[in-house]
């Protein structure tokens, strides 16, 4: 729950939606966070931004060592809370992880989210969430961009070697020949002999 909540509020800050003074018409965003967006960082704002980094650090440790592989952690007694065996925070740290820039936590939440398995629960007659799997889960794993590591990324496109265009040897040109057309024969009607003795 404090990891969720840390979570919340880091995602507030990096949107500017808490910072003082902001209007709807400027958007503040971490430059190292938000490459190529070119948006204005003041440097109030790059103090908040590092604490919050920090907060989410420190959050994700004392998960990772506390209360992994379980779903969540109570956030007083720092004990592990398994709801369905499925990783919960793990999965839902990865794309905060990824916003953040923080690449040692996004490599070991790659690691350990490979182990996932969806067919097993904690107990064999428990009852899955279907709102819970498809909006927790299933929302986290496809809003996160994974970046891609050695055995996803696409494999290098083959060398380019310029290529000579050989244009084949012109042929002469032979007119095409046609099938003979036939001659037209009109219909004979039987004509009365004459006699060559009489004139018409």
């Amino acid at each position: 729950m404090l990891l969720h909540s840390a979570i919340a509020l880091a995602l507030c800050i990096v949107l500017g939606l808490v910072t003082p003074g902001l209007s709807t018409t400027h958007n503040y965003m971490p430059s190292e966070l938000g490459r190529g967006f070119g948006f204005p960082f003041p440097p109030h704002n790059k103090r908040r931004a590092k604490e919050v980094r920090n907060a989410f650090r420190g959050l994700w440790l004392s998960y990772r060592d506390n209360a992994y592989p379980h779903d969540t952690m109570k956030p007083l007694d720092r004990k592990p809370y398994m709801d369905d065996c499925w990783r919960l925070s793990a999965v839902e740290s990865l794309g905060t992880a990824i916003i953040m820039g923080e690449k040692a936590t996004v490599q070991n939440l790659l690691q350990r989210l490979r182990m996932l398995d969806f067919e097993k629960t904690y107990s064999m007659n428990q009852l899955v969430d279907v709102s819970v799997a498809t909006s927790r889960y299933l929302g986290a794993l496809l809003s996160g961009p994974l970046p891609p590591t050695p055995d996803t990324a696409p494999p290098p496109p083959p060398p380019t070697t310029p290529q000579t265009h050989t244009t084949p040897p012109p042929t002469p040109h032979t007119p095409p020949t046609h099938p003979p057309h036939p001659t037209p024969t009109l219909p004979t009607t039987a004509q009365p002999k004459r006699d060559p003795q009489t004139r018409p």
